[in-house]
C-alpha cells in the first residue's frame, strides 16, 4: 500500500510530466511550421542569390555598374546561413561527438545531454540578448552602396533572430529528453 506522502509525489510527477508533454507539443507544432516556412524562405533567398549572381556576371561583361550586387549577395548568404542554423539544429544534424556519451550508462547520458543543452541554451541567451543590441545599434550605419535603402542593422537582425530559434529547438530537444528518455541516444547520433 501506498503512503498518502508517496500518492502526492505521483500526482506531482504526473502533473509535471503531462504539463512537460503539453507544452513538448505545442512547441513541436510552432517549430514544424517555422521550419516550413524557413524551408520556403531558404529555397527563395538561394533563387535570390543565382540571380544576383548572374546579374554581377552580365553586368560585369555589359560594362554596368554592379558594385551593389557584391554587397546584396554576401548579406543574401549570411541571412541563408542564420536560417539554415535553424534548420539544422532542428533536424539535430550540427556536428556531434558522442563517443563520449555513448560509454555512459542511459541515466548518465540523459544527465550528461540535458547539462550540456543547458549548457547550449545558455550561450545562446546571451550570444542572442549581444546580437540584438548589435543589431539596434547597426541600424545608423549605412551600407556603401544600398545606403538609400538599407541599413546594416537590417541584416544583422536575422542573427539575433536566428539564435533565438535555435535556443528554441534547443529547448524543444531537452523537453524530448523528459518525455522519451530512451530516444535520446537515437536522437544524439541522427539514427
Amino acid at each position: 500500500m501506498r503512503t498518502e506522502l508517496q500518492e502526492t509525489t505521483i500526482k506531482e510527477k504526473y502533473f509535471f510530466f503531462k504539463l512537460v508533454y503539453i507544452i513538448h507539443a505545442f512547441l513541436n507544432k510552432i517549430l514544424q511550421g517555422v521550419s516550413y516556412i524557413l524551408r520556403i524562405i531558404i529555397t527563395f533567398l538561394t533563387g535570390f542569390l543565382l540571380i544576383l549572381t548572374l546579374i554581377g556576371i552580365f553586368g560585369r561583361f555589359l560594362g554596368i555598374d554592379t558594385s551593389w550586387v557584391v554587397e546584396l549577395s554576401v548579406f543574401t548568404f549570411v541571412i541563408i546561413i542564420s536560417l539554415g542554423l535553424m534548420l539544422a539544429q532542428k533536424n539535430r544534424s550540427h556536428l556531434r561527438i558522442t563517443a563520449f556519451v555513448e560509454k555512459l550508462s542511459p541515466k548518465k547520458q540523459r544527465i550528461t545531454i540535458v547539462f550540456s543543452e543547458l549548457f547550449t541554451l545558455v550561450g545562446l541567451i546571451i550570444i542572442a540578448n549581444k546580437g540584438y543590441f548589435h543589431a539596434i545599434n547597426s541600424l545608423n550605419i549605412s551600407t556603401s552602396t544600398l545606403s538609400h535603402y538599407l541599413s546594416v542593422g537590417h541584416f544583422y537582425i536575422f542573427f539575433p533572430l536566428g539564435v533565438f530559434f535555435i535556443a528554441l529547438y534547443t529547448f524543444n530537444f531537452m523537453l524530448g529528453i523528459l518525455i522519451y528518455p530512451e530516444n535520446v541516444m537515437k536522437w544524439l547520433t541522427g539514427e
